[in-house]
């Protein structure tokens, strides 16, 4: 049990709940976009009923939440249903608002993602009507019909191709602003602006070199913050924003030089 409680309150969202209090108050596009981005790395936790195979044939519940086989586990995970019927898969972004619906020491969970919960709904004609986020809390509702098109929309970027180079016009004010603000900032220590084309829609791509970079509350309000100080002097185009630790800012940025350095 010990080991399993140290596993379960490892699980901590504080970027995704931050762009879901955002997404309620706002409701634009941009509040969104940057929701669905931390739906898609958050890990959740997700209450279920696990059953092993003993020697007899039989199924009978799990001592651990640990699944050593596979093909002889079944797992069934719980729902909560709607005065209406309908029912949702639970997803919690931990174990305190897991403990608003269920403080037994027993109930066994599994570790989820968003991807987990999109196939298991889509891939079920007859099963949950969707999922919901931390649904004695926020409650963020995702419906199967939301998920379809959210699936529709990756599938379709995925095929896109995807180009990354220097700005055809450098924008001076933008820099300039980004300049100022990273100054009073104080956090960023390099950061670098590029061009980005994926199929026909062109952006710019800010990439940003800060201080405790796997701090994603942090990451995500910096990210927040820089989109603030920037959108007067974006000439019509959008922004995109990417670490320099991820795999993406690091491999646009490679031999470029910074516009900024603290």
């Amino acid at each position: 049990m010990k080991d399993k409680e140290k596993k379960l309150t490892d699980i901590s969202n504080p970027a995704l709940v931050y762009a879901m209090e955002v997404l309620k108050e706002k409701k634009d596009k941009n509040s969104e976009m940057k929701f669905i981005s931390e739906l898609s790395r958050a890990r959740f936790i997700s209450p279920a009923i696990i059953e092993v195979k003993d020697e007899n044939g039989e199924y009978k519940l799990a001592e651990t939440d640990r699944i050593s086989d596979p093909e002889n586990t079944r797992i069934n995970f719980m729902m909560l249903t709607q005065n209406t019927g309908k029912k949702f898969l639970p997803a919690f972004t931990d174990m305190d608002e897991l403990k608003k619906w269920r403080k037994e020491e027993k109930l066994q969970t599994l570790v989820t993602t968003f991807d987990n919960h999109m196939e298991m709904i889509l891939n079920d004609d007859d099963g949950p009507s969707g999922f919901v986020i931390n649904p004695f809390g926020s409650n963020m509702i995702l419906p199967r019909e939301l998920l379809a098109q959210l699936k529709e929309s990756a599938d379709k970027h995925r095929d896109e191709k995807v180009m990354i180079g220097d700005p055809g016009e450098y924008p001076d004010d933008l820099v300039g602003a980004l300049a100022d603000f990273f100054e009073e900032n104080g956090t960023v220590e390099k950061a670098y602006i590029l061009m980005m084309k994926r199929g026909e829609q062109e952006s710019y791509l800010l990439i940003i070199d800060f201080d405790n970079a796997d701090d994603d509350l942090q990451r995500h309000k910096l990210f927040d913050a820089a989109a603030e100080a920037t959108k007067d002097h974006l000439n019509g185009l959008s922004l995109s924003i990417a670490s320099f630790a991820d795999e993406l800012g690091k491999k646009a940025a490679d031999n470029k030089l910074p516009f900024y350095t603290r």
